[in-house]
């Protein structure tokens, strides 16, 4: 978790750092340069008053308006084939409601279609503001790494028609780690295997890759809502 007050205190990430990470720090670096005064928190968990679960947000910000504080939550989508629809939309909605937030940035690349932007500018309590940033030329250097990341694959859950994002995911330490990511439809997480490239539904704990012998290891901490890690283990290392 990265605090980020003013963009004074951002460091420039290297190579090191993974692209999704990069990514979302960028966006919250740009977030802290609106409002000196605010604080942004990059990767921050908040707990949710209708999950009682720990909910994952991709940057916090946290400023005072009047004599009221203030917080927005941000969160980053890496979409870069086609626009995002109005599920995207209501899904972030009920993470907001769950963290009582008093605003909401979505942030994307690809932009969002009619019913996204409808279902956005109709939202009263919390409030939804749609940021296209293929435009800001602070992230233009993505679009070249785009690529490299992310990628769409149909959903494995065999009932579902939707497409799922997937993007580098973290692994335990010293870990080998894949891409990965929830489809928007059905909730299916889903991971492509670093050796047969095949695509497989996953759950909390240890998965079979449907093409080969590789092995997920999915760990998510209790009370939180999102999964924290997926790491691979070859051949070798799962017997």
């Amino acid at each position: 978790m990265d605090d980020i007050t003013g963009t004074e205190d951002f460091e420039p990430l290297d190579d090191s750092h993974p692209a999704w990470e990069q990514f979302e720090l960028t966006v919250a670096e740009l977030a802290a340069g609106y409002d000196s005064d605010a604080v942004v928190t990059h990767n921050v968990k908040q707990p949710g008053r209708v999950s009682r679960r720990r909910r994952q947000i991709d940057a916090l910000v946290v400023g005072t308006v009047g004599f009221s504080e203030t917080k927005v939550a941000i969160e980053c989508k890496r979409n870069t084939t086609k626009k995002l629809g109005i599920d995207v939309v209501d899904q972030f909605v009920g993470k907001l409601l769950d963290i009582d937030a008093d605003k909401g940035v979505l942030c994307a690349w690809g932009g969002f279609d009619a019913g996204a932007q409808a279902r956005a500018s109709g939202a009263a309590h919390p409030r939804i503001e749609l940021r296209d940033l293929g435009d800001l030329e602070e992230l233009k250097r993505w679009r070249l790494k785009a690529r490299q990341f992310l990628r769409e694959r149909a959903c494995p859950n065999p009932n579902c028609l939707d497409d799922v994002a997937l993007h580098e995911w973290p692994a335990e330490a010293d870990g080998i780690a894949t891409v990965a990511g929830t489809c928007g439809s059905c909730g299916t997480l889903t991971a492509e295997c670093p050796e047969c490239g095949e695509v497989s539904g996953i759950d909390i704990g240890t998965t079979d890759c449907w093409g080969c012998e590789v092995v997920f290891d999915a760990f998510m901490w209790p009370g939180d809502a999102d999964v924290d890690t997926i790491t691979v283990r070859i051949p070798e290392q799962a017997q």
